[in-house]
């Protein structure tokens, strides 16, 4: 049987580290309700605020029915790539049950979206696009802000030099850098903890 070459591997890793973060809010992540949270600045009325808090508790329940599958097969493949001698059709069969699982998850999350958009008004869809414009300027103006003082390094080191380096960021880099962590160490562990950040 074919065996994985140490660069297959490394690969392997990447994409699998990519699928463990996430897609859209991770697996019954927050992407549903983040339109929640943003009912004040949109200026939703009381029926289309419950409507959407009712659509956001189904949206939970289904994702939340898939979460120990998907854990399961994130398992069943994290074991199949720490085997002495991992062969690729093990440890690719794996991956598509994941990813299968990955797309089912995203696809719970944007079937709700599109039914939270349809509720919108024209004016506040448009305020919705404005306010996601807004908010990628200011991530990209932040990765700018990590680049320029932390540059391009491995990732353990550039997470230490942001989280060492954290009071000398902006108000809104601060805001996001404390998202961003704060939830990687809820779903992986690892680079300490929340209370190490700029210390």
């Amino acid at each position: 049987m074919k065996r994985i070459s140490a660069i297959g591997i490394s690969a392997a890793l990447m994409i699998t580290s990519v699928a463990w973060a996430g897609g859209p809010g991770g697996p019954g992540g927050p992407m549903v309700e983040k339109l929640h949270r943003l009912a004040t600045q949109l200026n939703l009325d009381s029926t289309t605020r419950a409507k959407i808090n009712a659509l956001a508790a189904q949206t939970k329940t289904a994702a939340q029915a898939l979460r120990p599958k998907f854990r399961k097969a994130r398992q069943a493949l994290r074991e199949a790539l720490n085997e002495a001698n991992p062969t690729e059709r093990k440890v690719l069969a794996r991956a598509d049950v994941l990813n299968r699982l990955r797309t089912e998850l995203d696809r719970i999350q944007l079937k709700a979206l599109v039914k939270m958009h349809q509720l919108l008004t024209p004016q506040q869809r448009d305020k919705l696009r404005e306010l996601r414009k807004d908010r990628r300027a200011k991530r990209q103006q932040c990765r700018q802000e990590q680049q320029a003082r932390c540059g391009k390094g491995a990732r353990e080191g550039k997470v230490q030099c942001v989280l060492t380096n954290y009071a000398k960021f902006s108000a809104d880099c601060q805001h996001s850098i404390v998202k961003r962590y704060t939830r990687g160490l809820r779903r992986r562990g690892g680079f300490g903890s929340p209370q190490r950040i700029g210390k």
